[in-house]
């Protein structure tokens, strides 16, 4: 897998994990405080988060984990 595969299975995940948590971008946004556009953008493949953003969003959408 590239670079680039990597980054649209991240969006993907990301996107599929907001949305079984029933989050709006918008509340997500909010709860890991960066803006809609951002996270619009990350959920598309058009920004690249830091370990900080996936760390952030991955403890609001539950997954605080890679080996979980």
């Amino acid at each position: 897998m590239n670079k680039q595969e990597e980054i649209a299975a991240l969006a993907i995940l990301i996107h599929d994990l907001r949305k079984h948590k029933k989050y709006t971008l918008k509340e997500l946004a909010d709860k890991i405080g960066r803006s809609v556009g951002f996270l619009s953008q990350v959920e598309r493949g058009l920004s690249r988060p830091t370990v900080a953003d996936l760390t952030a969003i991955s403890e609001k959408i539950g997954r605080a984990s890679c080996r979980e």
